[in-house]
């Protein structure tokens, strides 16, 4: 199994030389200005990380196989972005991605492409898959996103990461489902993290230490190299934006699921590659 990290806030490409230190295998860009594929795909070039790159607007495939095609490069290709809760229909989501798994294959492209990720594995988005993965195109692979349902920890500060979503009596059984519906479709989890933010359960305040957010993250990379994704990624690289006058991060859990500060600072969650490294040697 690879494991990988999320590039980060405003679309930040972590610095490839710290990921090969921390032993990460992919880094997940969010591809959006099609001006820049020339760029980076030449930071990539310089590294042995391998990019996995997200498309969220299909018409933007062309220009990105036009700068990557021509090289060695080893990439992936991830088409569209949690579609089942941006408003994105299975008709579109289906035919999007089909055109651009079939457009790559013409071109000579043999890497792995992805029918992005629905999120969460929750009724919604299990439905979702259900609905699209029988008009995908063989060949595809399947992404999911799998956050943890309500609070991360419970009322006395302990972890919540073994909670599944309801109505699964496990999360092995979450994975299980999918599995029936997607058959032998390569499959990755292309988010999944834990953030450190305030939260509420009642009128009392509880929150992630940074050292629970790594033992979470070793946890899960263990529970996923035991039930089969092929690759999985960690949301993500930085926190940010700070408050003003601090280095403290805004206290809201979309700005703290970094494993560096905004500054860069390699925080503990950080850590959680190598010690799963360590642990699976």
């Amino acid at each position: 199994m690879k494991i990988g990290i999320q590039g980060g806030i405003g679309d930040a490409i972590p610095t490839l030389a710290v990921c090969e230190e921390l032993r990460i295998d992919a880094v997940r860009c969010d591809v959006t200005d099609a001006t820049n594929y020339p760029s980076l795909v030449a930071r990539f070039l310089e590294s042995t990380i391998q990019p996995l790159f997200m498309i969220r607007d299909v018409s933007k495939a062309a220009a990105l196989m036009d700068a990557a095609l021509p090289t060695p490069l080893q990439w992936g290709l991830e088409v569209f972005n949690e579609p089942n809760i941006n408003a994105i229909s299975v008709d579109t989501y289906v035919a999007g991605v089909n055109q651009v798994f079939s457009d790559a294959r013409s071109r000579g492209f043999q890497g792995r492409v992805y029918a992005g990720a629905i999120a969460n594995l929750n009724v919604e988005g299990i439905d979702y898959l259900r609905r699209a993965e029988p008009r995908l195109s063989p060949g595809i692979a399947i992404a999911i996103h799998r956050y943890q349902p309500g609070t991360q920890t419970d009322l006395f500060g302990k972890s919540r990461r073994a909670v599944a979503w309801t109505p699964f009596a496990s999360r092995e059984a979450e994975l299980e489902t999918v599995r029936q519906i997607i058959g032998d479709r390569h499959l990755a989890v292309t988010e999944f993290g834990y953030h450190t933010a305030t939260e509420e359960i009642g009128w009392f305040k509880v929150r992630l230490t940074d050292d629970q957010a790594r033992d979470n993250l070793v946890a899960d990379f263990q529970f996923y190299e035991a039930n089969g994704p092929e690759l999985v990624i960690v949301y993500q690289w930085n926190d940010g934006p700070i408050v003003s006058g601090t280095n403290e991060p805004i206290d809201q859990f979309m700005h703290r699921f970094g494993i560096t500060k905004e500054d860069g600072t390699v925080k503990p969650q950080a850590d959680a590659f190598r010690l799963f490294r360590e642990m699976s040697s």
